[in-house]
């Protein structure tokens, strides 16, 4: 005679077991990717601040150039890459190659000084403090912009916060050339004028006939104890380009 009941008990262990088994390495591999996601979309989000933190310290040189080239139009050949520190232009006092920090002043113009540990760093600031931008109840925290505060003269904004990155621009000096248009940033020739010793050999005649500066932006952040860093090129003329002053 065979029996209508069965003992199912075994295999409804083992079977509880395995679906156990499957739905932990289903969450496990599920929590790998969202992690890994994430740690991908902090590593993008810092990699797109970082490069438009470099494409700023490009566009702050450029915006000096600019300023000098109309703001001393009548001596423009001598003072587009005037010290924006030192006023007025009188030819005398271009931007010496080296390393500097470029920040924004309290008049909210971009001026340079000398890099060093204390002032290469980044901050958050808040350039307006009676206005809540962000809208949490705090006029005078709000992350308006980046900009250095530390060891620099009489900076933009109030600081509302700390960041993980920092930024140099280093500018060279290139042999001069006559027909600019004509050559790529690829072949520019790589011996530059990039130390204050090559800089102080020069008479003020030659420092002033120079037409041709290499700017690199650099930036760097930390995340897990490792250091990033992205860099950005370009190279800006007394936009003649001639070799002759006065032409």
């Amino acid at each position: 005679m065979i029996s209508l009941f069965t003992n199912n008990k075994g295999e409804t262990i083992a079977e509880t077991i395995v679906a156990l088994s499957i739905l932990a390495l289903g969450i496990t591999v599920a929590s790998t990717v969202i992690v890994n996601a994430l740690r991908n979309m902090d590593n993008a989000k810092n990699r797109i601040v970082a490069v438009n933190l470099a494409r700023e310290g490009l566009e702050a040189l450029r915006n000096v150039r600019d300023t000098n080239w109309l703001m001393y139009s009548d001596r423009r050949r001598a003072c587009w890459n005037h010290d924006p520190s030192i006023t007025p232009c009188e030819g005398l006092n271009p931007i010496a190659p080296g390393t500097y920090v470029v920040y924004r002043n309290a008049e909210n113009r971009f001026k340079l000084t000398l890099y060093n540990e204390e002032n290469i760093k980044l901050f958050l600031v808040d350039v307006d403090s009676d206005v809540d931008s962000d809208q949490d109840g705090n006029a005078e925290n709000d992350p308006d912009l980046y900009n250095h505060m530390n060891g620099v003269d009489n900076p933009l904004g109030k600081e509302s916060g700390t960041t993980n990155f920092k930024r140099t621009v280093q500018i060279e000096y290139l042999d001069n050339a006559s027909e600019l248009k004509n050559i790529s940033q690829n072949e520019v020739p790589e011996d530059a004028i990039n130390s204050l010793a090559e800089w102080n050999n020069l008479s003020d005649e030659q420092k002033m006939g120079l037409n041709r500066m290499r700017i690199t932006s650099t930036v760097e952040w930390v995340r897990s104890g490792v250091t990033h860093h992205t860099e950005l090129k370009t190279i800006l003329t007394d936009h003649l380009g001639r070799t002759e002053l006065g032409t």
